[in-house]
């Protein structure tokens, strides 16, 4: 466990590795079954989907229209915020 300070806050960040900097299985699956032992609720239809290997530069441009979407729907919701407070 690293310990990291931000904001004047400590925090403590798990960290992994692998020797080729590749998301292994087991990293993966820990960093699962670590993330619903957790949560508040335990998922009862939880469905994980993967990807064939190599596929990047296929699916690159569809996860940069998912990013810019929420990109854009965050601002709107932070400008709509910054608004409200400043009716107050």
């Amino acid at each position: 466990m690293l310990s990291m300070t931000a904001i004047g806050t400590r925090h403590y960040v798990e960290y992994h590795h692998s020797p080729k900097a590749w998301m292994t299985t087991e990293i993966f699956s820990a960093y699962i079954k670590k993330l619903v032992h957790r949560l508040k609720f335990k998922p009862v239809n939880l469905k994980l989907v993967f990807f064939p290997a190599n596929t990047t530069s296929m699916l690159q441009a569809l996860d940069a229209g998912i990013i810019a979407n929420f990109k854009a729907y965050f601002c709107s919701q932070q400008y709509m915020r910054s608004l409200c407070l400043g009716w107050r």
